[in-house]
């Protein structure tokens, strides 16, 4: 009896670790999301700066465009990854919500 109840403990602490797994490469993945609309809002910078005196308007309704669409996407990207690791946390913290089957 004492050994089932040793491996339950294991398996939890292994579900726990998973959990910490998928946060972390969660934020691996957000951080790139971040460099890449990074970027693109620097593009949108350098388009504005560049044809700032071009009579092309259109370009420069793109760099606003590209610098307006990155800022929000960043916004979304950092709001859902906050709202993603409170609830996995909330999991962590209430470990005997964690069911394990024993097959």
């Amino acid at each position: 009896m004492k050994k089932k109840n040793g491996m339950e403990n294991f398996e939890k602490e292994q579900v726990m670790l998973s959990l910490e797994r998928t946060i972390l490469s969660k934020e691996r993945t957000v951080l790139a999301e971040i460099t890449v609309l990074l970027a693109f809002m620097t593009l949108g910078v350098v388009i504005i700066k560049l044809f700032e005196n071009a009579p092309n308007q259109p370009i420069m309704m793109f760099g606003f465009a590209l610098l307006m669409f990155s800022g929000f996407a960043m916004l979304f990207e950092i709001f859902n990854f906050r709202k993603y690791t409170r609830e996995l946390k909330k999991i962590e913290k209430d470990g005997s919500e964690i069911i394990i089957s024993s097959d």
